[in-house]
């Protein structure tokens, strides 16, 4: 995705994972969002999940602070600017077991940032029995090493918001103490 990122051309990026799937119009839609509000940083969209389970997936609009615990607002299909995109640095290379998505919008955003949806289910996420996400969630090992990975990469953010960091730290917790 990095390499992608550089090399594309237009303004804009949409990551898609070659299970998902877009409406027709989902590109026109986001794009047209983006250009008539010139303030706005990032687009997304209702999603609708598939295959294995089929249902809408609404997305609450985002707060900050809540981002910084849960990865629940985004997926990683959305319309981002190229050029804040490659000025954070994109996607976190290390980060090789999954949530770099959810990294990488901890630094794309920031607090006040202004994000639109469009409130249209564009987006269709293959939901499977097994994934990569899945697997990361299920073994605490590779679940501590991307969270740590993150924190490491977004202490400021975290350090902004105390109370977040021990929220942050309980979720850690509570997700280990279901393992064991």
């Amino acid at each position: 995705r990095n390499v992608a990122a550089k090399i594309a051309a237009g303004k804009y990026l949409i990551f898609l994972d070659g299970d998902d799937k877009l409406a027709s119009t989902y590109v026109e839609k986001m794009i047209d969002v983006a250009q008539y509000n010139k303030d706005v940083r990032m687009v997304y969209t209702i999603a609708r999940l598939f295959d294995s389970r089929s249902y809408l997936v609404p997305r609450a609009r985002p707060v900050y602070k809540k981002l910084l615990i849960y990865n629940h607002y985004f997926q990683v299909t959305c319309l981002l600017e190229k050029e804040r995109f490659i000025k954070i640095g994109g996607f976190n290379e290390k980060m090789i077991y999954g949530i770099e998505d959810w990294e990488m919008f901890l630094r794309y955003c920031q607090p006040g940032m202004k994000v639109a949806r469009v409130n249209e289910d564009l987006f269709y996420y293959r939901k499977k029995e097994h994934s990569r996400t899945i697997d990361v969630n299920e073994s605490i090992r590779k679940t501590l090493a991307m969270r740590l990975e993150m924190l490491h990469n977004n202490f400021d953010s975290y350090t902004e918001f105390p109370q977040v960091l021990r929220e942050y730290s309980l979720d850690i917790e509570r997700k280990r103490s279901l393992k064991t």
